[in-house]
């Protein structure tokens, strides 16, 4: 082989060993690369989860601190509940005592209303006009009567209905008893003493007579 030959085939060899660098150099530079952002995604991926798991305690907390605070305004609407049926019933009860003379004055006023209703003058009393004076008196008691019963329903006062109906040991007193076979066993014929409610709760109770009709 002559030396423009070898020459040659030297030219040749020198660029194919060159080109084969130049591949394996390109190669590595890709390896690298793909490496590089495999690294980057699997930490990006740990950030994510631990971004996560914070996230997660976060709203757990939250829940938790909701949920205190729910119980904690329960409770409270709870006992504000309570200080305010005591501080009803203590109420009341100051009012009871209060109430109860009350009801005396209106007995005694009632009382009175009866007597000068029923009132029937004999011909003194008719000769000297007294009995317009007496009317005059029963008129003023009427209306003192529903001026009491006005106040006394302001403050939730209501007389209990109990003529007619069957007599109730618990609302009732039964202080009298009468005997008519034409009235139910047990039904109240007439009250005495009217018996009042307070805020749908007994105040006193109704003196009352009882038809009683006798087992055979």
């Amino acid at each position: 082989m002559d030396v423009l030959a070898k020459e040659a085939l030297l030219i040749r060899l020198q660029s194919y060993l060159n080109e084969l660098d130049t591949i394996a150099e390109n190669a590595t530079c890709d390896e690298i690369d793909r490496f590089s952002i495999v690294a980057e995604l699997a930490a990006i991926k740990n950030e994510v989860k631990l971004e996560s798991r914070q996230i997660k305690t976060a709203l757990d907390l939250f829940k938790e601190t909701f949920e205190v605070l729910r119980q904690a305004y329960t409770q409270l609407e709870i006992s504000s509940n309570k200080q305010r049926e005591q501080e009803i019933k203590l109420r009341q009860e100051s009012e009871r005592s209060l109430l109860m003379d009350l009801l005396e004055l209106r007995d005694r006023l009632q009382a009175g209303h009866e007597h000068l209703s029923n009132y029937s003058p004999n011909w003194l009393a008719r000769w000297n006009n007294s009995s317009k004076y007496v009317a005059g008196i029963a008129e003023g008691q009427t209306m003192l009567l529903r001026r009491l019963d006005e106040i006394l329903a302001r403050r939730s006062i209501q007389p209990l209905q109990v003529t007619g109906k069957k007599f109730d040991p618990v609302t009732m007193h039964a202080i009298q008893a009468v005997s008519d076979s034409n009235i139910e066993d047990g039904i109240v014929v007439s009250e005495i003493r009217t018996g009042f409610l307070y805020h749908n709760q007994l105040l006193r109770p109704a003196e009352v007579t009882v038809n009683k009709i006798a087992s055979a």
